[in-house]
């Protein structure tokens, strides 16, 4: 089998999946229905921007994983074009469970002052918000683990450096990780009784703490392959 040519700077595929992300973004804009008609309003559509924000900041979390890998790899043959098709469809199919779950997370510390937009009356409704989001979460990290880790099996044209594997293999492990939450999470949500439950949901905040750690242990895997690579000292 012939190597797959690595392609251009920018891919058509590239270009598509920004345009698509782009999409989804404005699908999140603070007042959808229409232009706020008075004061009431305006202050309603302003309350509801921290949960736009959070929504917009996990959006563009997955935008820029695939954005790295399509510069870094730039390619372009069938498995990646369905992957990354895949990623786009999961991302227009998370939106919603996406905006409602920020939406009633701020809501929630708020006591109320934040508004939520949906209405939940029983504790089933929360913890299928909650698994729906747990499955979303999880899946669109599991395409981009598998963009990372497929493009380390490939033969390419011109075949990966030692930095490009090393990268990969972080991504791999970063996204790895963020599906295991997102898995574990949805673990929680369908087995703690009411009074534990808000630990599937709090969590995704033990990340701010296991990126960052695992980010500098990432960093020296990278910084040693460079170094296997051009003979210097690793130190």
């Amino acid at each position: 089998m012939s190597p797959i040519p690595r392609g251009p700077q920018t891919t058509r595929l590239e270009t598509f999946v920004d345009a698509a992300f782009a999409f989804a973004l404005t699908m999140l804009v603070i007042s959808v229905d229409s232009i706020p008609a008075s004061m009431d309003e305006l202050v309603l559509a302003f309350k509801r921007i921290p949960a736009f924000a959070a929504s917009f900041a996990i959006i563009v979390m997955i935008w820029h994983g695939h954005y790295r890998w399509s510069r870094r790899y730039r390619v372009e043959d069938t498995g990646s074009v369905v992957l990354s098709l895949l990623l786009v469809f999961l991302v227009l199919v998370f939106l919603y469970p996406l905006r409602l779950m920020m939406a009633g997370a701020f809501s929630s510390m708020s006591g109320g002052w934040l508004p939520t937009e949906i209405e939940i009356t029983r504790f089933d409704e929360l913890r299928l918000l909650v698994v729906v989001y747990g499955v979303a979460f999880a899946l669109l990290s599991s395409v981009l683990l598998a963009l990372f880790a497929r493009v380390r099996r490939l033969a390419l044209d011109p075949p990966l450096s030692a930095e490009d594997r090393a990268v990969a293999g972080t991504e791999v492990q970063a996204w790895g990780i963020l599906a295991a939450l997102g898995v574990a999470s949805v673990a929680l949500a369908l087995l703690l009784p009411p009074r534990h439950f808000g630990w599937a949901v709090w969590l995704y905040a033990s990340l701010s703490v296991i990126m960052p750690l695992m980010g500098r242990r990432w960093n020296a895997q990278v910084a040693r392959a460079i170094a296997a690579e051009t003979g210097g000292d690793d130190t």
